[in-house]
């Protein structure tokens, strides 16, 4: 079972402002065979955060549910201009076995104009799911959940440290690594419902500089982002302001 967190990353002034336009954490937990039939009944819960300076975003409710930032260093300085929504959605489904396993998927379009490290970011969709294999499917295998979200603040020229790692409640390894996110929806259809059929196509860099070695340094110099195969430490040291998927 594969899974993801997804996000842009935001660098203003002497702060790099790590927030996530509509960024998605998914989680799929397996709880059993229901009272009828073979299929596994799940749980599927998705956190997602907005970024609503940049983007026309839809509340959901009348609660407060603007994140406070938290600031661990002494270069940071908040931007007036940022805020970011967080929402959770849960829902209970019943999926029976099939050939090839299942892909849920969730599209929205567009990113934010400000970003700059891809083509067309107010063209560019985005999608971001999770794959049941049939494997995990037959063994009620859930998948792994991150510990906790990145910050939404970090410094430029200040290095990046920082616990990316997730927990199998399966015992399964883990394994990490970046990826080119991918595209999704369009300006013409920005929440299509179902999804578009995969595959899905990655976005387009703006390479060089820019590309899936180097997605925050848009100059010679810094430290790439990384993130460590096996224990999901994330680190780098970016050296140029902006907002970066």
């Amino acid at each position: 079972m594969c899974t993801g967190l997804k996000g842009d990353y935001h660098l203003y002034g002497t702060a790099i402002h790590l927030l996530h336009q509509d960024a998605v954490h998914e989680n799929l937990r397996c709880l059993g065979i229901p009272r009828t039939g073979d299929a596994k009944r799940q749980l599927l819960a998705r956190e997602l955060w907005r970024d609503v300076e940049h983007r026309a975003v839809r509340r959901l409710s009348d609660d407060n549910d603007s994140l406070d930032p938290v600031l661990s260093s002494e270069c940071l300085v908040v931007p007036p201009n940022v805020c970011v929504h967080t929402t959770t959605y849960r829902t209970t489904i019943n999926l029976p076995p099939i050939a090839g396993g299942y892909q849920l998927a969730y599209q929205r379009c567009c990113r934010n104009q400000t970003i700059v490290n891809i083509v067309d970011p107010l063209g560019t969709g985005a999608t971001y799911g999770v794959t049941i294999s049939e494997q995990a499917l037959e063994e009620c295998n859930s998948n792994p959940k991150f510990q906790q979200w990145p910050p939404i603040y970090i410094c430029v020229n200040e290095p990046i440290v920082f616990d990316q790692s997730a927990i199998d409640q399966d015992g399964d390894s883990i394994v990490y690594r970046l990826c080119t996110p991918l595209s999704g929806a369009n300006p013409v259809i920005p929440m299509p419902q179902p999804p578009n059929n995969p595959p899905y196509a990655p976005i387009a860099w703006i390479n060089p500089p820019y590309n899936e070695s180097n997605m925050l340094n848009g100059v010679a110099g810094g430290v790439a982002l990384e993130i460590d195969s096996q224990t999901g430490l994330l680190t780098g040291l970016p050296n140029t302001i902006g907002q970066f998927v």
